[in-house]
């Protein structure tokens, strides 16, 4: 039996997301991950265009608004410390509550890095998956 996958078609790619070949959705992970996780206000500043075209995507794939302001409220301290031990603070790293298809995810002292993945998982619009599998069955 031999099969083989002829197409695999993400949202998601392999391109920057500061390319301008990049998809809305990679420019708009790039942006939330700047502006949530970044550990200085000038890389935190996607600018302002930048800002109104995220929340634009947000829109368009039905991401949580409210929710990233409450996470890159959280987070604020990242950008805003030249301590490095409060930078480290475990303690200080938010608890994060977030419903993916209707179950909540409650995790504690949440890295800003798995909250921002966190966040792009509560899409209220289903990323499309296409798969064409080609089976061929010999005697």
């Amino acid at each position: 039996m031999r099969s083989s996958i002829v197409t695999v078609s993400l949202m998601e790619s392999c391109t920057d997301a500061d390319s301008v070949n990049a998809t809305e959705w990679a420019k708009m992970g790039g942006w939330v991950g700047s502006a949530m996780c970044s550990t200085s206000l000038s890389a935190a500043d996607i600018g302002t265009s930048n800002r109104r075209r995220m929340y634009i995507a947000f829109d368009n794939y039905g991401c949580n608004a409210t929710l990233f302001d409450e996470l890159e409220s959280k987070y604020e301290y990242l950008r805003t410390t030249k301590n490095e031990e409060e930078y480290c603070n475990v303690a200080l790293r938010p608890n994060v509550t977030a419903f993916v298809q209707g179950i909540a995810f409650e995790e504690s002292n949440v890295d800003c890095n798995v909250a921002q993945y966190l966040f792009k998982v509560t899409l209220t619009l289903t990323l499309t998956l296409t798969l064409t599998l080609t089976l061929t069955l010999t005697p």
